[in-house]
């Protein structure tokens, strides 16, 4: 099985990120193969292990939809996006529903947040966030 992960990663420093990297590692040492498709903030850029194959700029839709473009070409089983407030594109995050809406394979959502009370924007991206997703986590038992 292959899976592609979507998230911040290291060197960037961000919590999704190591949480990311050590769900790879984990994995990857268990014998699944994977690649990571991170997420850059602004201009930034990064020097980046092997295992990160695609970068999205944050506020750049085209390489969202590349990126959609790469996972279906890639061999993957299967895509878990890492979610968090802030990290994609567009009001409320809604560049990454193109790359979702793009996906071949089916979609594992993982929410590290979820508002007590989102914006109307932010209720409307997670609800089509969900409904893309074949499954979907979230990190507390309120959240459910």
């Amino acid at each position: 099985m292959k899976i592609v992960y979507i998230a911040t990663y290291p060197p960037r420093q961000c919590g999704i990120g190591t949480f990311t990297h050590n769900k790879f590692s984990s994995v990857k040492n268990n014998g699944t193969d994977g690649i990571i498709v991170a997420m850059n903030d602004g201009h930034n850029t990064y020097d980046y292990p092997e295992e990160v194959q695609f970068v999205i700029r944050q506020g750049c839709l085209q390489d969202y939809l590349d990126a959609a473009d790469f996972i279906n070409k890639s061999g993957a089983d299967i895509c878990i996006l890492e979610h968090e407030y802030g990290i994609f594109g567009g009001e409320a995050g809604v560049y990454i529903l193109r790359l979702l809406y793009g996906l071949q394979i089916p979609l594992i959502a993982v929410l590290h947040t979820v508002l007590k009370k989102p914006s109307g924007n932010e209720k409307t991206v997670l609800a089509a966030i969900i409904k893309a997703a074949a499954k979907t986590v979230v990190m507390s038992e309120k959240a459910v």
